[in-house]
């Protein structure tokens, strides 16, 4: 794109994912557009609760465009025909309070967006950028008429990925390499010094300083493997009685429920908590666990590395790339398998093992924990990361 002011307009939809790992790349990459003397940085977050009508909300240099979940008459949500409703409203209430006589990017996040990029596509100049963070497995079955996927694939004009192995599966979906950018996410490492302090966190929660704390921060989804750490934990206890498993994040409880029933008296499920307590759980654990079916450049781990937390992790997807076996995290062997749709299962008594060697071995957390922060420092920067975005928009 010329030099010259930009209008960037990223897509955020209101739902776990935003909550948890998008919303913190939505985050750390809108703040550090915004740092830009040239580009004026919208977040559109559509589907929002707390208001009936469309708000909008300035901070700190962005523009919160804020859509409440709409209905109309006669039409059915989650339909091709809602969606394309809805995305013609949108485009015309943000159309009209973004600056004229600017480059326009819209960045979408999901490939349900199509619509709404689309639309800005139809309704005004404008380059389209597609960030995949996730694998795509079904859609709801109003949507299913429609290839979703290969529409928004023939809207974006380039792709940026968050792994090396995000762009293998894009590459399988036919888009041209060159038409593709590997940007691994990154965050702002000052940004988690605000912790709650550990005698805060035990009462809070009920934990007790003399345990291990293993410690799971995320979505409870079946794609993060928590049957399978349940699984683990439950043969860790068998020889290390003085641990426990602090689950903190919000989703599917009645199968998480079942899973820790076994060892129900070493478990705490505090379920969604503010960012300050996940912080404060970081520098508190004895180690991390993210056992994740499949995973790109997780946030979860970024966090752990920032933090320097030890962790064991499963041996997948983007866990691979940010996490060398023995150097920064102890990692986790996969085994195909039809027990899930993610063909792949980990070794429980690998990962409990790896749990247990972290947890007798001081002096391999220590280095572990080193060297994740060191690499963590290095790489995985907001700083790092909005500067390859401004690369690809510059030839775009």
């Amino acid at each position: 794109m010329k030099a010259g002011k930009i209008n960037w307009i990223i897509l955020s939809s209101k739902d776990r994912g935003t909550t948890y790992g998008v919303g913190t790349f939505i985050k750390n990459l809108s703040t550090g557009l915004a740092a830009s003397a040239n580009i004026n940085v919208s977040v559109i977050e559509i589907g929002i609760s707390d208001s009936n009508e469309p708000t909008i909300i300035k901070e700190a240099k962005i523009t919160y465009f804020k859509i409440p979940s709409i209905k109309y008459p006669g039409v059915a949500p989650n339909t091709v025909g809602y969606q394309t409703k809805l995305a013609k409203s949108i485009v015309h209430f943000v159309k009209a309070h973004i600056l004229p006589d600017s480059e326009n990017i819209v960045h979408l996040n999901f490939v349900f967006q199509y619509f709404i990029g689309s639309e800005f596509a139809r309704q005004m100049n404008c380059k389209i950028i597609f960030t995949q963070h996730l694998f795509i497995y079904d859609f709801p079955d109003p949507l299913k008429g429609k290839d979703i996927e290969k529409l928004t694939y023939d809207l974006v004009d380039h792709f940026v990925t968050v792994t090396q192995h995000g762009k293998v599966h894009l590459m399988k979906k036919k888009i041209p390499s060159e038409k593709i950018t590997v940007i691994y996410n990154g965050m702002d490492h000052n940004g988690l010094i605000q912790k709650t302090e550990k005698k805060v966190l035990i009462e809070k929660y009920g934990l007790n300083e003399n345990e291990n704390i293993v410690l799971y921060s995320g979505r409870v989804d079946e794609i993060k493997g928590l049957e399978y750490l349940s699984k683990a934990f439950n043969l860790l206890l068998q020889s290390n009685k003085n641990c426990r498993l602090v689950i903190a994040g919000d989703g599917e409880m009645d199968n998480l429920i079942k899973w820790t029933r076994p060892f129900s008296t070493h478990v705490s499920i505090l379920g969604f908590i503010p960012l300050a307590d996940i912080l404060g759980l970081y520098s508190m654990a004895t180690i991390g666990v993210i056992s994740s079916l499949e995973e790109h450049c997780s946030y979860v781990a970024l966090e752990m590395m920032h933090c320097g937390l030890p962790v064991v992790a499963t041996k997948v997807g983007g866990l691979a790339e940010l996490f060398q076996h023995n150097q920064n995290a102890l990692l986790v062997k996969m085994t195909k398998a039809k027990a899930n749709q993610y063909g792949l299962i980990p070794d429980t008594e690998m990962m409990a093992d790896c749990m247990k060697k972290l947890i007798n071995n001081a002096e391999i957390r220590n280095l572990i924990s080193n060297n994740s922060l060191a690499r963590a420092k290095s790489i995985f920067t907001s700083q790092t990361m909005v500067q390859e975005y401004l690369k690809v928009a510059s030839n775009m």
